[in-house]
Order: C-alpha cells, then sequence, then structure tokens
C-alpha cells in the first residue's frame, strides 16, 4: 500500500486592517438670532398720537380735511414697520435653513463614513474568523493562509461561535447634551445615529479561550456536537500543530462523525508520531488519555 505525504506550509498572516479612526459628529453651530417681535405699542402709540393732534388741529382750525389727509398719511409708518419685520423674519428663516442645510450634509457625510467603517469592521471579522464550512479547502488547496494565527497575534485560540452583534471597536465621539428638552433636534437626531453604528450586526463572535480557560456548550446532543465539531475545524485551521494540541474524550455514540479528528495533525497519533493518546471514546482508552494528562 502506498503512502500519500502532503506538505503543508505555514500561511503568512496579510489581511485586512481594522478602522480604529475615530469618527466625531460635530456639533450644531446654533441657530442665527431670532429676529426681535415688532411690540403692537411701538406702532399703535405713534399712530394713535397723530390722529389724535391732527383731528384737535382740525376742530380748532374748522378744517375737517386736515386729519383726514395726516391720518392717511400716518398709516405709512405702521406698514413701513410690518414690512421691515417680514423681511427681516424671511432673511431669518434663509439662514436658518442653510444652516440647518448644511449640518444635515455633513451629518449624512459623517454617516457615510460610519457605514464604511462599520462594513470594514465586518470584513475583517469575517476574514479573521471564516466560517467553518469553507476551511476544509484551506487543506485541500494548501491555503496561504492555513495556521496563520501565532502566539503573538491578539487573536491567538480566539474561537468563532456564531453570529450576531458585537461591539465595534472603532471609536465614536459624539456632543454632550446636558439638558435635551434645549438641545436642538437635528443634534438630537445625530447623536441617536451615531449610537447605533457603536454596534456591528451580523458579524462573527468570538471567544477569548486564554482569557476564560475553558468553554461549556449547553442545548441537545446534536447542537452541542455540530457547534464543538465547527470550533475544533476552525481551531487547527488557524493555529498550527506546535502552538496547539487537541486531545478529545469522543462519545462512542456517533463515533463515525469524529473519525476526521484523527487526521488532524494536532492530535499527533497520524502514523504514531506521538506516543501519547490524544483521543479516545472506549473506557481503556480514556483512562490512558486522562493519565496522560495529568502526568504533564
Amino acid at each position: 500500500m502506498t503512502s500519500r505525504q502532503v506538505q503543508l506550509r505555514r500561511g503568512q498572516r496579510l489581511g485586512p486592517s481594522q478602522p480604529l479612526d475615530e469618527i466625531a459628529v460635530p456639533n450644531y453651530p446654533g441657530d442665527p438670532s431670532t429676529p426681535t417681535r415688532l411690540a403692537w405699542w411701538l406702532v399703535v402709540a405713534p399712530v394713535t398720537g397723530i390722529v389724535a393732534m391732527s383731528f384737535a388741529y382740525g376742530v380748532i382750525s374748522k378744517n375737517l380735511l386736515y386729519p383726514v389727509i395726516i391720518s392717511s398719511v400716518s398709516m405709512v409708518y405702521p406698514m413701513v414697520m410690518l414690512l421691515r419685520q417680514r423681511e427681516q423674519q424671511k432673511r431669518w428663516e434663509g439662514e436658518r435653513d442653510r444652516v440647518q442645510h448644511a449640518y444635515q450634509t455633513r451629518i449624512a457625510e459623517v454617516e457615510a463614513q460610519l457605514e464604511r467603517q462599520r462594513e470594514q469592521h465586518r470584513g475583517f471579522l469575517e476574514w479573521a474568523f471564516p466560517e467553518p464550512a469553507g476551511l476544509v479547502e484551506w487543506a485541500v488547496q494548501t491555503s496561504d493562509r492555513l495556521w496563520e494565527r501565532r502566539p503573538e497575534h491578539g487573536d491567538f485560540l480566539h474561537l468563532r461561535m456564531g453570529v450576531g452583534e458585537v461591539e465595534a471597536n472603532y471609536p465614536i465621539k459624539v456632543p454632550n447634551v446636558e439638558i435635551p428638552e434645549l438641545a436642538p433636534k437635528l443634534l438630537l437626531e445625530a447623536r441617536e445615529m451615531a449610537e447605533g453604528y457603536r454596534r456591528v450586526a451580523r458579524a462573527p463572535l468570538d471567544f477569548e479561550l486564554p482569557k476564560f480557560g475553558s468553554l461549556g456548550i449547553s442545548g441537545t446532543r446534536s447542537l452541542r456536537e455540530a457547534a464543538l465539531r465547527a470550533i475544533v475545524a476552525s481551531a487547527s485551521a488557524l493555529h498550527a500543530p506546535q502552538d496547539l494540541s487537541i486531545f478529545g474524550v469522543l462519545p462512542s455514540k456517533g463515533i463515525s462523525d469524529w473519525e476526521w479528528v484523527k487526521w488532524l495533525p494536532h492530535c499527533g497519533v497520524v502514523e504514531g508520531e506521538s506516543p501519547s493518546v490524544h483521543l479516545g471514546y472506549e473506557p481503556e482508552r480514556i483512562s490512558q488519555l486522562l493519565a496522560g494528562l495529568l502526568d504533564e
């Protein structure tokens, strides 16, 4: 029987970078000063005085045409004041709309930047924690990424657990609002928008094994074993045998689902390369495995 030897080259880690740049939401510059409202007495008082004086003079001089003319002319003043007030109001509304439009445009740019950061973060996580279903091809095609993780890497022995929502790793700075009831509506909306980007949905979830030391999986047997097989496949594809050894007490029921594990070089049982027992599902074999672990 001829044996086939497969040479595997350990990959070098060359992947996408994480988005770490801080994104700041600009503060609202503030609306222009509201024009002073025209007080009614500033219009009524002068006109009333002019009309009263003109009629008094008309009675004294017995010339009623005079007060009529003077009263008519006096109405020009309130008309001018009202037109001036209207012009100031229109000018203020135009300046306010200009400020709001400029702020909304800037916020739209910030939101687009946040969206790019979020997609970049999700893409990095999908690269760093690939789906287990595609890892078989790494070994078959001797991928350049095989065994790329090393002990000096920050995600060494971080295990993919599934897909969910993770905290964004890029900092987001938002303006402080001490009294929300008095804050501009656009500013509150911008803050709310930015807060929504602090989490990244539909991203790989990882478990930091070096930090916690152990991992327990609960659920039905089929789900537990499926999850564990995915974890073992990911760990063996990303970590080299010299950095990771795999030991396992396997279930005797359904052992065929675990036959592939013995071919992993991390188990050290291929063609007697290692005298120690790494895997076992029979009582005697399990006892040898546990005894070997306790002796180390």
